[in-house]
């Protein structure tokens, strides 16, 4: 069996898809206090601008004195994070 789509139908379907994906990020964004003075085009374009990583138990996303390239918000989960201090003896 071979099933079609139109051009317009498949567009139409993407769309739908990426205003449902903006408008469950921007209530999620809005509910971040670290989020809370932005304006609504600033939600939108941080929404637009939004990828979904998935890790696993275990997986380390970021380590402590390595330089940052990205910038995350747990949606769903856990995440640990540790500090490495540096102690002195007197």
């Amino acid at each position: 069996a071979t099933w079609a789509l139109d051009r317009t139908t498949f567009k139409s379907i993407l769309q739908e898809t990426e205003d449902k994906k903006i408008m469950l990020y921007s209530k999620f964004i809005q509910s971040i206090s670290l989020f809370k003075d932005l304006t609504m085009t600033q939600i939108n374009t941080l929404c637009n601008s939004l990828t979904g990583v998935d890790f696993s138990s275990g997986d380390v996303i970021i380590r402590q004195g390595e330089p940052g390239h990205d910038f995350y918000i747990v949606e769903t989960g856990e995440a640990e994070c540790f500090k490495t201090t540096t102690s002195t003896s007197s």
